[in-house]
């Protein structure tokens, strides 16, 4: 297994819908449930409500993981990659 950086800069397109559904407090909870092996209960502890922070880095890990990259861990300010070679 190798661990490597894959990018700088990663640019996706979303709704502003999904925003707002983070920011309300539903999606956080939702992706904690449906993604346990990325977030846990204090990532989202981290998500007050009513608050976009962290936004981009959870919408980022679950696009990353649902592309195939399944061993990115997700810290909040770093996310690391295992692929295998």
């Amino acid at each position: 297994m190798k661990q490597a950086e894959l990018f700088d800069e990663l640019r996706f397109v979303y709704g502003r819908e999904l925003r707002e559904q983070f920011k309300s407090g539903e999606l956080p909870r939702i992706w904690r449930r449906d993604y346990p092996q990325l977030f846990n209960d204090k990532d989202l502890s981290l998500t007050a409500k009513g608050s976009n922070y962290l936004f981009f880095e959870w919408l980022g890990a679950v696009l990353l993981y649902e592309a195939g990259f399944p061993g990115c861990q997700w810290t909040p300010r770093i996310m690391k990659c295992r692929l295998t070679a």
